[in-house]
């Protein structure tokens, strides 16, 4: 990619992406309708532009909320998220949700600080939802809840600010896919949760998870 160097890491969604640099600043290009690129505007950027007001930057995410727009997360090194792009799925943690993609505070063209979690290593986001890993080895997550992918025990809803997963502890990492979570603990074991999987393991078939798993791999 043109105009990119000293990159330490990538990511992914839909239609845009991002690049975190070795020297803590974020690059993002693709699509913008939303303002997921994070550049105080709404047009699509081709090559290349650096996130706006973001440094200091440890982890990076990017995702979908409804409608597949696009957003975007990063973690400072001081344990902050901020968030950018469409908040109609209540990812950004404000208390506000479902949105249209025209109601105040359904966009936002520049980064914004989530409340309500602090002492964060690393952010992932899925399809509606998005998750918080924190420094004790626990989790934060909100947004989309249909199928308990939240992990807090409830579906059919939205988790409008950030909640602890009470039922995960030490994890070591965080993935999320459409409607699924993943969670790594310290000791190798996978946690699974949200909605079903062709296959979600011995005794699982066919079951939406509404708390944190253990998939069994062998």
């Amino acid at each position: 990619v043109e105009g990119l160097a000293g990159v330490t890491r990538i990511a992914v969604a839909r239609s845009h992406n991002l690049a975190l640099k070795a020297d803590g600043r974020v690059m993002s290009w693709g699509a913008n309708s939303q303002g997921e690129l994070g550049i105080g505007t709404r047009l699509t950027q081709w090559t290349p532009v650096e996130v706006i007001g973001l440094d200091h930057v440890v982890s990076i995410a990017a995702g979908s909320a409804s409608m597949g727009y696009g957003v975007s997360a990063a973690v400072r090194d001081d344990g902050a998220v901020w968030m950018w792009g469409s908040n109609t799925s209540a990812q950004f943690g404000t208390g506000d949700g479902p949105l249209s993609p025209d109601d105040p505070g359904a966009r936002q063209l520049l980064p914004v600080a989530v409340k309500g979690v602090a002492g964060v290593t690393s952010v992932s986001l899925g399809f509606g939802h998005a998750a918080a890993l924190l420094r004790d080895g626990t989790l934060r997550m909100w947004g989309h809840d249909g199928w308990g992918q939240i992990g807090v025990g409830s579906s059919g809803a939205y988790q409008v600010r950030p909640m602890k997963v009470g039922s995960l502890s030490k994890v070591s990492a965080v993935y999320l896919g459409g409607a699924h979570s993943f969670a790594v603990r310290a000791d190798g074991t996978l946690w699974i949760w949200g909605k079903s999987f062709v296959e979600n393991g011995p005794g699982l078939l066919g079951k939406n998870l509404h708390v944190p798993t253990r998939l069994d791999l062998n």
